[in-house]
Protein backbone atom coordinates (compact mmCIF):
# COMPACT_ATOMS: atom_id res chain seq x y z
CA UNK A 1 0.00 0.00 0.00
CA UNK A 2 1.26 3.07 -0.92
CA UNK A 3 2.56 6.13 1.57
CA UNK A 4 0.49 9.64 1.61
CA UNK A 5 0.94 12.89 2.57
CA UNK A 6 -0.67 15.48 4.83
CA UNK A 7 -2.22 18.79 3.56
CA UNK A 8 -0.42 21.22 5.49
CA UNK A 9 3.07 19.95 6.14
CA UNK A 10 3.35 16.97 3.86
CA UNK A 11 4.24 14.77 6.19
CA UNK A 12 5.00 11.47 4.24
CA UNK A 13 1.76 9.03 6.14
CA UNK A 14 2.53 5.18 5.83
CA UNK A 15 0.17 2.75 4.77
CA UNK A 16 -0.07 -0.27 7.34
CA UNK A 17 2.83 -2.79 6.27
CA UNK A 18 4.63 -0.37 4.26
CA UNK A 19 8.53 0.39 4.52
CA UNK A 20 8.78 -2.85 6.81
CA UNK A 21 12.34 -2.42 7.96
CA UNK A 22 13.26 0.94 6.70
CA UNK A 23 9.63 2.80 8.37
CA UNK A 24 12.04 4.44 11.13
CA UNK A 25 14.20 6.06 9.08
CA UNK A 26 10.52 7.68 7.69
CA UNK A 27 9.45 8.28 10.98
CA UNK A 28 12.49 10.01 12.25
CA UNK A 29 12.11 12.38 9.13
CA UNK A 30 8.85 13.26 9.89
CA UNK A 31 9.38 13.89 13.39
CA UNK A 32 13.03 14.81 13.52
CA UNK A 33 12.78 17.25 10.42
CA UNK A 34 9.18 17.96 8.97
CA UNK A 35 7.48 18.58 12.54
CA UNK A 36 10.49 20.16 14.07
CA UNK A 37 10.94 22.39 11.36
CA UNK A 38 7.23 23.47 11.49
CA UNK A 39 7.99 24.33 15.28
CA UNK A 40 11.18 25.35 15.94
CA UNK A 41 13.14 25.70 12.77
CA UNK A 42 14.47 28.91 10.97
CA UNK A 43 14.45 29.14 7.34
CA UNK A 44 17.16 31.68 5.38
CA UNK A 45 15.26 32.85 2.07
CA UNK A 46 17.50 34.17 -0.20
CA UNK A 47 15.29 36.78 -2.26
CA UNK A 48 15.95 37.09 -5.44
CA UNK A 49 12.99 38.10 -7.49
CA UNK A 50 9.81 40.09 -7.07
CA UNK A 51 7.64 36.98 -6.96
CA UNK A 52 9.40 34.05 -5.07
CA UNK A 53 8.06 30.80 -4.12
CA UNK A 54 9.17 29.07 -0.69
CA UNK A 55 10.18 25.66 -1.20
CA UNK A 56 8.09 22.71 -0.53
CA UNK A 57 8.81 19.14 -0.88
CA UNK A 58 6.65 15.87 0.59
CA UNK A 59 8.23 14.05 3.18
CA UNK A 60 11.44 15.91 3.28
CA UNK A 61 12.13 19.78 5.49
CA UNK A 62 11.57 22.75 2.68
CA UNK A 63 11.32 26.33 3.51
CA UNK A 64 7.36 26.25 3.95
CA UNK A 65 7.27 24.17 6.86
CA UNK A 66 9.37 26.69 8.76
CA UNK A 67 8.55 28.46 12.04
CA UNK A 68 10.54 31.20 11.34
CA UNK A 69 10.95 32.80 8.07
CA UNK A 70 14.63 35.27 7.50
CA UNK A 71 14.08 36.91 4.49
CA UNK A 72 17.83 37.89 2.99
CA UNK A 73 18.42 40.14 0.15
CA UNK A 74 19.71 38.87 -3.41
CA UNK A 75 19.80 40.45 -6.53
CA UNK A 76 15.80 41.76 -5.60
CA UNK A 77 16.01 45.84 -5.68
CA UNK A 78 12.36 46.62 -5.12
CA UNK A 79 9.43 45.68 -3.29
CA UNK A 80 8.43 41.78 -3.49
CA UNK A 81 6.06 38.98 -2.95
CA UNK A 82 6.70 35.79 -1.45
CA UNK A 83 4.47 32.87 -1.96
CA UNK A 84 3.80 30.03 0.43
CA UNK A 85 1.80 26.53 -0.81
CA UNK A 86 -1.92 26.69 -1.55
CA UNK A 87 -4.15 24.78 0.48
CA UNK A 88 -1.65 24.77 3.34
CA UNK A 89 -2.88 26.54 6.71
CA UNK A 90 0.35 27.82 8.61
CA UNK A 91 1.75 30.39 11.31
CA UNK A 92 4.78 32.50 10.33
CA UNK A 93 7.27 34.95 12.15
CA UNK A 94 8.41 36.41 9.85
CA UNK A 95 11.83 38.77 9.92
CA UNK A 96 12.55 40.75 7.05
CA UNK A 97 16.51 41.75 6.79
CA UNK A 98 16.20 43.08 3.30
CA UNK A 99 15.68 47.05 2.12
CA UNK A 100 12.24 46.63 0.91
CA UNK A 101 8.76 45.55 1.68
CA UNK A 102 8.06 42.39 1.40
CA UNK A 103 4.22 41.01 0.99
CA UNK A 104 3.04 36.76 1.84
CA UNK A 105 0.58 35.59 -0.17
CA UNK A 106 -1.05 32.29 -0.93
CA UNK A 107 -0.35 30.55 -4.68
CA UNK A 108 -3.34 29.93 -6.70
CA UNK A 109 -1.62 26.72 -7.59
CA UNK A 110 1.07 24.77 -6.01
CA UNK A 111 4.11 26.28 -7.19
CA UNK A 112 2.98 29.23 -8.98
CA UNK A 113 3.20 33.31 -8.07
CA UNK A 114 -0.44 34.17 -8.07
CA UNK A 115 -2.07 35.48 -5.36
CA UNK A 116 -5.47 33.44 -4.31
CA UNK A 117 -6.50 35.99 -1.71
CA UNK A 118 -5.19 38.82 0.38
CA UNK A 119 -1.48 39.42 1.67
CA UNK A 120 0.06 40.95 4.34
CA UNK A 121 2.95 43.28 4.17
CA UNK A 122 6.13 43.61 6.11
CA UNK A 123 8.22 46.91 5.67
CA UNK A 124 12.01 46.62 5.31
CA UNK A 125 13.87 45.65 8.97
CA UNK A 126 10.66 44.53 10.56
CA UNK A 127 9.38 41.38 12.06
CA UNK A 128 5.67 40.13 11.93
CA UNK A 129 3.73 37.16 13.35
CA UNK A 130 1.15 36.49 10.17
CA UNK A 131 -0.79 33.24 9.41
CA UNK A 132 -2.64 31.50 6.90
CA UNK A 133 -5.93 29.75 6.09
CA UNK A 134 -4.95 28.23 3.08
CA UNK A 135 -6.50 31.04 0.93
CA UNK A 136 -5.94 34.29 2.48
CA UNK A 137 -2.82 35.63 5.08
CA UNK A 138 -3.55 37.59 8.33
CA UNK A 139 -1.66 39.78 10.86
CA UNK A 140 -1.83 37.71 14.35
CA UNK A 141 -2.40 40.24 16.78
CA UNK A 142 -5.17 42.82 15.94
CA UNK A 143 -6.10 43.55 19.37
CA UNK A 144 -4.59 43.51 22.66
CA UNK A 145 -7.07 42.80 25.70
CA UNK A 146 -5.19 44.47 28.47
CA UNK A 147 -2.96 47.25 28.94
CA UNK A 148 0.37 47.36 27.05
CA UNK A 149 3.63 48.91 27.74
CA UNK A 150 6.67 49.28 26.05
CA UNK A 151 10.38 49.92 26.89
CA UNK A 152 11.60 52.00 23.90
CA UNK A 153 10.23 54.48 21.36
CA UNK A 154 6.75 53.76 20.05
CA UNK A 155 6.32 54.18 15.96
CA UNK A 156 3.01 54.29 14.95
CA UNK A 157 2.82 54.40 10.84
CA UNK A 158 -0.99 54.25 10.71
CA UNK A 159 -3.46 56.63 12.46
CA UNK A 160 -4.47 56.35 16.15
CA UNK A 161 -7.91 56.11 17.06
CA UNK A 162 -8.37 56.60 21.01
CA UNK A 163 -11.68 56.42 22.90
CA UNK A 164 -10.45 58.03 25.75
CA UNK A 165 -8.74 61.68 26.09
CA UNK A 166 -6.49 63.15 28.02
CA UNK A 167 -8.01 64.67 31.13
CA UNK A 168 -11.15 62.14 30.41
CA UNK A 169 -9.96 60.12 34.07
CA UNK A 170 -7.94 57.64 31.09
CA UNK A 171 -6.71 57.92 27.67
CA UNK A 172 -3.62 59.32 26.22
CA UNK A 173 -2.10 60.65 29.49
CA UNK A 174 1.82 61.78 29.62
CA UNK A 175 4.91 62.91 27.34
CA UNK A 176 4.89 63.14 23.68
CA UNK A 177 9.07 62.32 23.39
CA UNK A 178 8.77 58.47 22.80
CA UNK A 179 6.13 58.92 20.69
CA UNK A 180 6.13 58.92 17.01
CA UNK A 181 2.92 58.98 14.66
CA UNK A 182 3.90 58.55 11.17
CA UNK A 183 0.16 58.73 9.80
CA UNK A 184 -3.05 61.03 11.09
CA UNK A 185 -2.68 62.57 14.58
CA UNK A 186 -5.09 61.07 16.74
CA UNK A 187 -8.19 62.95 17.03
CA UNK A 188 -8.71 65.49 19.33
CA UNK A 189 -12.77 66.67 20.42
CA UNK A 190 -11.21 69.39 21.69
CA UNK A 191 -9.53 70.56 18.78
CA UNK A 192 -10.68 72.33 15.67
CA UNK A 193 -7.88 70.94 13.71
CA UNK A 194 -3.71 70.49 13.97
CA UNK A 195 -3.32 74.28 13.86
CA UNK A 196 -5.76 75.76 15.58
CA UNK A 197 -6.96 75.81 19.13
CA UNK A 198 -10.10 75.01 19.02
CA UNK A 199 -12.85 76.19 21.63
CA UNK A 200 -12.45 76.06 25.33
CA UNK A 201 -15.19 76.61 27.68
CA UNK A 202 -13.51 75.85 31.00
CA UNK A 203 -10.54 76.90 32.52
CA UNK A 204 -8.13 77.48 29.64
CA UNK A 205 -4.95 74.63 30.03
CA UNK A 206 -1.32 75.94 30.22
CA UNK A 207 1.12 75.32 27.63
CA UNK A 208 4.69 76.02 28.03
CA UNK A 209 5.14 76.22 23.99
CA UNK A 210 1.68 76.02 21.70
CA UNK A 211 2.41 73.70 18.58
CA UNK A 212 4.19 75.66 15.89
CA UNK A 213 2.16 77.10 13.39
CA UNK A 214 -1.05 77.48 15.54
CA UNK A 215 -3.12 80.38 16.10
CA UNK A 216 -2.94 82.51 18.30
CA UNK A 217 -5.27 83.00 21.87
CA UNK A 218 -8.10 84.80 21.03
CA UNK A 219 -11.24 85.43 22.85
CA UNK A 220 -13.27 82.89 21.24
CA UNK A 221 -10.64 80.57 22.01
CA UNK A 222 -10.41 81.27 25.83
CA UNK A 223 -13.88 82.73 26.78
CA UNK A 224 -13.99 85.07 29.92
CA UNK A 225 -10.80 82.81 31.56
CA UNK A 226 -7.14 84.45 32.36
CA UNK A 227 -4.15 83.19 30.47
CA UNK A 228 -1.36 82.61 32.99
CA UNK A 229 1.49 82.73 29.98
CA UNK A 230 2.19 82.24 26.61
CA UNK A 231 5.57 81.15 25.26
CA UNK A 232 5.34 80.92 21.54
CA UNK A 233 2.63 80.14 19.39
CA UNK A 234 3.34 79.86 15.57
CA UNK A 235 4.79 83.25 14.50
CA UNK A 236 3.71 85.63 17.36
CA UNK A 237 6.36 87.22 18.63
CA UNK A 238 5.15 88.96 21.43
CA UNK A 239 2.81 87.71 24.34
CA UNK A 240 -0.69 87.61 24.02
CA UNK A 241 -2.44 91.01 25.01
CA UNK A 242 -5.67 92.16 27.07
CA UNK A 243 -6.99 92.72 23.76
CA UNK A 244 -7.39 88.85 23.38
CA UNK A 245 -8.86 87.65 26.54
CA UNK A 246 -12.64 88.88 26.77
CA UNK A 247 -13.23 90.00 29.65
CA UNK A 248 -10.47 88.76 31.47
CA UNK A 249 -6.80 89.43 31.91
CA UNK A 250 -3.18 88.29 31.75
CA UNK A 251 -1.63 88.02 34.74
CA UNK A 252 1.96 87.22 34.17
CA UNK A 253 4.10 86.65 31.61
CA UNK A 254 6.84 83.92 31.62
CA UNK A 255 9.29 83.42 28.57
CA UNK A 256 7.53 85.76 26.56
CA UNK A 257 9.11 86.92 23.06
CA UNK A 258 9.58 90.68 21.94
CA UNK A 259 8.60 93.04 24.16
CA UNK A 260 5.65 93.24 27.05
CA UNK A 261 4.14 96.37 27.97
CA UNK A 262 1.62 97.15 30.65
CA UNK A 263 -1.17 97.90 28.41
CA UNK A 264 -0.05 94.24 27.02
CA UNK A 265 -1.00 93.09 30.70
CA UNK A 266 -4.14 94.46 29.91
CA UNK A 267 -5.37 95.00 33.85
CA UNK A 268 -8.69 94.29 32.68
CA UNK A 269 -10.35 97.35 31.52
CA UNK A 270 -9.52 101.44 31.49
CA UNK A 271 -11.01 104.72 30.07
CA UNK A 272 -9.25 107.84 30.71
CA UNK A 273 -11.99 110.15 28.89
CA UNK A 274 -13.95 112.48 30.88
CA UNK A 275 -16.18 110.64 32.60
CA UNK A 276 -13.51 107.80 32.86
CA UNK A 277 -12.79 104.86 34.84
CA UNK A 278 -9.45 102.28 35.59
CA UNK A 279 -10.46 98.53 36.68
CA UNK A 280 -7.32 96.88 38.46
CA UNK A 281 -6.60 93.26 38.22
CA UNK A 282 -7.85 92.81 41.55
CA UNK A 283 -11.47 93.79 40.92
CA UNK A 284 -10.76 97.61 42.46
CA UNK A 285 -12.27 100.53 40.24
CA UNK A 286 -12.10 103.93 40.05
CA UNK A 287 -14.40 106.34 38.37
CA UNK A 288 -14.74 110.10 38.11
CA UNK A 289 -15.82 112.78 36.00
CA UNK A 290 -15.11 116.71 36.06
CA UNK A 291 -17.73 119.86 35.83
CA UNK A 292 -20.94 118.32 35.26
CA UNK A 293 -24.43 119.55 35.22
CA UNK A 294 -26.39 119.92 38.73
CA UNK A 295 -28.19 116.79 37.80
CA UNK A 296 -27.78 112.96 38.39
CA UNK A 297 -24.81 111.30 36.52
CA UNK A 298 -24.33 108.07 35.68
CA UNK A 299 -20.86 105.95 36.21
CA UNK A 300 -19.36 104.75 32.87
CA UNK A 301 -19.79 101.22 34.32
CA UNK A 302 -21.51 99.93 36.92
CA UNK A 303 -20.09 98.70 40.35
CA UNK A 304 -21.41 95.64 42.03
CA UNK A 305 -20.56 97.15 45.53
CA UNK A 306 -19.73 100.96 45.94
CA UNK A 307 -17.08 101.51 49.05
CA UNK A 308 -17.01 105.31 48.92
CA UNK A 309 -17.64 108.42 46.75
CA UNK A 310 -16.81 112.47 47.04
CA UNK A 311 -18.23 115.52 45.31
CA UNK A 312 -16.61 118.97 45.46
CA UNK A 313 -18.18 121.92 43.93
CA UNK A 314 -15.90 123.69 40.75
CA UNK A 315 -14.78 127.19 39.86
CA UNK A 316 -12.16 128.58 37.81
CA UNK A 317 -9.54 128.66 39.96
CA UNK A 318 -10.60 124.94 41.84
CA UNK A 319 -12.64 123.67 44.40
CA UNK A 320 -14.57 124.99 46.59
CA UNK A 321 -15.86 122.93 49.18
CA UNK A 322 -17.73 119.54 49.36
CA UNK A 323 -21.32 118.90 49.30
CA UNK A 324 -23.96 115.72 49.93
CA UNK A 325 -24.41 113.33 47.25
CA UNK A 326 -26.56 110.12 46.76
CA UNK A 327 -25.24 107.51 45.11
CA UNK A 328 -26.42 103.95 43.52
CA UNK A 329 -23.90 101.41 41.30
CA UNK A 330 -24.68 103.03 38.38
CA UNK A 331 -25.44 106.58 39.37
CA UNK A 332 -24.55 109.44 41.38
CA UNK A 333 -26.78 112.41 42.63
CA UNK A 334 -25.62 116.04 43.95
CA UNK A 335 -27.51 117.17 46.86
CA UNK A 336 -30.60 119.91 46.49
CA UNK A 337 -29.29 122.23 48.58
CA UNK A 338 -29.27 125.58 46.46
CA UNK A 339 -25.78 124.47 44.95
CA UNK A 340 -25.38 125.52 41.09
CA UNK A 341 -22.33 125.02 38.54
CA UNK A 342 -19.51 122.64 37.55
CA UNK A 343 -18.85 119.85 39.89
CA UNK A 344 -16.55 116.89 40.33
CA UNK A 345 -16.56 113.74 41.27
CA UNK A 346 -14.40 110.38 42.45
CA UNK A 347 -15.52 106.84 43.43
CA UNK A 348 -13.77 104.07 44.70
CA UNK A 349 -15.37 100.36 44.44
CA UNK A 350 -15.98 97.20 42.49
Amino acid sequence: MSSTYSPDLRIQLMGPGDQAGTWGNTTNTNLGGIIENSIAGVQAVTVNSTAQGLTYLYGAVDQAQGAVIELITGSVSSAFSIFTPTGASKMYVVNNQTSWTATFYVSTVLGNTTPAGTGVAIPAGQTATIWTDGTNFYVQNSYFPGAISTGGALTVNGSVTASNYIGAGTGLIGTATSLSIGGNAATATSATSATTAGTCTGNAATATNPASGGSFITSSNIGNQSVSYASSAGSASTATTASNVSGGYVSSVNGAQGAVTLSQLGFAGQSLANPGYYKFPNGLIVQWASQLSWATQSFPIAFSTILCATAVRYSGSGSIGEFGITYTTTTITPATNGNTGPWNYIALGY
